[in-house]
């Protein structure tokens, strides 16, 4: 392997850390920004691997809608086309008018219905018009309530939406609704904003009225007794004024064009994030947490222990607090069965329940009660039938589409969850989708799996594991090992955004982690060392491969890591690495938890024809060289595309709240283009969604 660029780091050292350079380029390269390299020879020949045999069908509930042109099911944005896969997305709220009448808000635009026997998928998103390009955003419901089966509704922080018995309109924009908290009485939605206030809508007008004075916390949780009666729980001034983690509780009550106000507690308590919760069975059965419900995928936070009270009831009058032990949001499923964590409140005494959820949505009685738990990955909604929680639907998990290295573009592998919280591969077939008979891997299996994965056909897919690689050979799922013992001890925390995976065929496949590269000859893994910080790799053929990444140079030994580090594209041919070329400088605390990590990609159309992109540098390979050229204006974590004239860019989580972040490559320039807010990485024609999968329109 060549020299390390000592002279380049000294300089760099020299001038202080945080100085960056420019972007390098090997010698032949034109200058950053110029016409990117000619076209190489044209691609080799592939073999096609084949549809997946259709051996089950896959259950109507699991099907995407019928082949066609969009239609409100399915709308289109930018070229692409959602697709109806009710599972994938974690469960943000919950109500119902009945047993066989139950809605299920989902993060970014996905609404699940049960109707009795099954459920169903609806994305809600609004069309953005830049440039005058249709652009569909899905909403993010974060709450729902209703009065019957022909009144429900659910908000996003900045939008809200009705039911009517038919379907789901738009009411209200522009107004600001914290944390999509909502609830209704009598034909009226109530909501909580920002520097408290309430909203109230009745279908043609909205109304905001300002909390009295001295307060200015968001109103964090909204329950309705009435058309004109309504709580709320937010922050006096002085809480706010007490720092981050302090925090005063106040309810305030709008009843009648008059506000009550209570300060709960005496004085100041203190919380893990200082929101809050607030239920009811009627005007005279109200309760109020101090702490908030957790979101759906959020870290499961440590159990809160207080010498203060921290939950109150008010019984018309006056509130009244229960035990300090007593802390949790609450839930009123009727009047004298409360909720509040696991602790639990009937026939007038209270419980802790093994196992209970830690987050309590709904309820259609003192036995049958709905809740989740933020830290199951599947998704399960579990059910309380008065004596005991079991988990029912697993609506959650995530969906996979299955990377595939110089595949054809209509061809696709997906790692679906399944109803028991696990997950199984899924074809396209280029008509429907199919299951794959006998791919089904347990939830206890599901937790354990990372981003990464790699198939090139039928009978070889791969899938980063915590403790290995597993890979399916068509038959069955097997574990494999790596050796990790070289991994470097001043590695990051963030394991799972350095695992990558690539390949050509069951006999040549890569992998890279922590510990370095690694390749697959069809029998073992056998470790290849680390030629620096890998970010991304990548294989035209058997015998080569490309890595993107990092020379990283200490500056102390001790954390946080301080180093300089220096962009290099390396190259494994013939038994060894070297360096294709060398870029830019810049410095990093390594420990930092930042988009930094999940910067950097690589991908190619053919052989001949690929993108390396980190930070916003971009590179380009002709089948003989790697060349700079002009690139994307935000770090990228994933690139996919359906050939070498519609190739696709997603920015780092940092960047991708913006839909207009994207970047498409289309064989000319890179262009910022239209993609509907939350894909996340794909393969071919499909990409993967909070709430489902996208595909590229033919």
């Amino acid at each position: 392997m060549r020299a390390t660029g000592v002279v380049v780091v000294a300089a760099v050292l020299a001038a202080g850390c945080f100085s960056r350079g420019e972007a390098g380029r090997s010698s032949a390269d034109p200058p950053a920004g110029g016409e990117p390299p000619a076209s190489g020879p044209p691609p080799d020949p592939r073999q096609p691997s084949g549809p997946i045999p259709p051996d089950v069908e896959v259950p109507a509930s699991l099907l995407p809608v019928e082949a066609g042109v969009a239609t409100s099911d399915r709308p289109c944005a930018g070229g692409w086309c959602w697709w109806n896969f009710p599972r994938g997305a974690p469960v943000r709220s919950m109500w119902g008018s009945g047993p066989s009448d139950v809605w299920a808000t989902t993060t970014l635009g996905g609404m699940l219905h049960w109707d009795g026997a099954a459920w169903s998928a609806e994305w809600l998103g609004v069309a953005r018009e830049p440039g005058g390009i249709p652009l569909y955003v899905g909403f993010d419901l974060r709450d729902v309530w209703g009065k019957s089966a022909a009144e429900a509704w659910t908000a996003d922080p900045l939008t809200l939406l009705r039911w009517d018995g038919t379907r789901w309109t738009r009411q209200a924009r522009g107004g600001v609704f914290t944390q999509g908290s909502i609830s209704s009485s009598d034909g009226v939605a109530w909501t909580g904003t920002w520097s408290c206030a309430f909203q109230r809508f009745d279908g043609t007008v909205a109304e905001t009225f300002a909390c009295p004075e001295g307060y200015a916390g968001d109103v964090y949780g909204v329950w309705a007794a009435g058309i004109d009666d309504v709580f709320g729980v937010t922050l006096p001034w002085e809480g706010l004024r007490a720092g981050v983690n302090t925090r005063a509780v106040a309810v305030v009550r709008r009843r009648g064009g008059s506000w009550s106000e209570w300060r709960l507690g005496g004085g100041l308590v203190r919380l893990p994030d200082g929101l809050g919760s607030i239920s009811g069975s009627a005007p005279d059965d109200v309760w109020a947490s101090a702490l908030s419900p957790p979101q759906a995928g959020s870290r499961a936070r440590e159990p809160f222990r207080s010498t203060e009270p921290t939950v109150w009831r008010f019984d018309g009058a006056e509130w009244w607090p229960q035990d300090a032990s007593i802390s949790g949001p609450v839930f009123v499923a009727t009047r004298g069965d409360v909720w509040v964590g696991e602790h639990h409140l009937a026939d007038g005494a209270w419980s802790e329940v093994a196992d209970a959820p830690d987050r309590v949505l709904w309820a259609a009685g003192a036995h049958d009660v709905w809740g989740m738990r933020t830290d199951d990955v599947s998704g399960a909604l579990y059910h309380w039938n008065g004596e005991r929680w079991t988990p029912r639907a697993h609506l959650g998990g995530e969906l996979r589409v299955i990377d595939r290295n110089l595949a054809p573009a209509d061809e696709a592998w997906v790692l679906a969850p399944t109803e028991d919280g696990g997950a199984e591969l899924v074809s396209w077939d280029g008509a429907t989708w199919v299951r794959v008979s006998g791919s089904r891997l347990p939830a206890s299996e599901v937790g354990l799996l990372y981003t990464a994965t790699y198939g090139s056909s039928a009978s070889d897919v791969w899938l980063a594991h915590r403790d290995g690689y597993l890979h399916w050979d068509g038959v069955r799922w097997t574990p494999t090992r790596v050796d990790r013992s070289a991994a470097s001890a001043w590695d990051p925390r963030y394991r799972a955004l350095r695992e990558k995976l690539t390949g050509t065929g069951a006999t040549d496949a890569w992998a890279s982690n922590e510990a370095g590269v690694f390749h697959w000859d069809g029998e073992r893994w056998t470790g290849r060392g680390s030629p620096g910080e890998v970010h991304a790799i990548w294989t035209p053929r058997p015998g080569l491969l490309f890595a993107l990444g990092f020379a990283v140079t200490p500056i102390q030994g001790d954390p946080p890591y301080e180093a300089v580090l220096q962009l290099v594209i390396w190259r494994w041919s013939d038994g060894g690495w070297s360096e294709e070329l060398r870029g830019g400088t810049e410095c990093r605390a390594l420990t930092a938890r930042d988009s930094s990590w999940e910067r950097g990609a690589m991908w190619g159309a053919t052989p001949h024809d690929a993108w390396a992109l980190i930070g916003e540098v971009a590179y380009r390979w002709d089948g003989s060289r790697w060349a700079g050229t002009a690139g994307p204006t935000y770090p990228v974590r994933c690139i996919f595309g359906t050939g070498a004239d519609d190739v696709w860019a997603v920015p780092t989580s940092r960047w991708n709240h913006d839909p207009m972040n994207r970047f498409r490559w289309d064989g000319r320039s890179w262009e910022r283009a239209e993609m509907p807010v939350g894909l996340m990485c794909g393969s071919g024609a499909w990409v993967s969604h909070h709430g489902g999968l996208w595909r590229r329109a033919p």
